[in-house]
């Protein structure tokens, strides 16, 4: 599983581009996430406290974001699936996209990530 995380800032937020837009499955609604300067990525069985060895670690500055979670369909893509998994240059399975929360934002409340409620 490879799970890409980007993170933007008020005056630049990121967004998915046009390649992953057209392999996206589903969107999470934004969680709401409070930094205090890194932030820790894995796959939902290596969640700990502490975290495992082999979780990557994000910095983020202090504050806080609303971080959406896309799953994508690289092996939807021409030529990206081969016999052995991905092919060079494929999309990864889960890109995370971390914005500064902006007032308004209704960040979700359900357990389940991409439910449909």
């Amino acid at each position: 599983m490879e799970i890409e995380v980007r993170v933007g800032t008020s005056e630049s937020p990121v967004e998915l581009d046009s390649r992953e837009t057209k392999y996206l499955i589903v969107r999470s609604q934004p969680y709401r996430q409070t930094s205090t300067g890194s932030v820790g990525v894995s796959g939902l069985e290596s969640v700990a406290v502490p975290p495992e060895s082999g979780t990557g670690t994000v910095a983020i500055p202090p504050g806080d974001y609303a971080v959406t979670v896309h799953l994508i369909a690289w092996d939807e893509e021409p030529g990206m699936q081969t016999d052995s998994g991905p092919a060079p240059g494929a999309l990864p399975d889960y890109i995370v996209l971390v914005n500064p929360a902006s007032a308004g934002t209704t960040f979700r409340t359900a357990v389940k990530t991409f439910d449909k409620g």
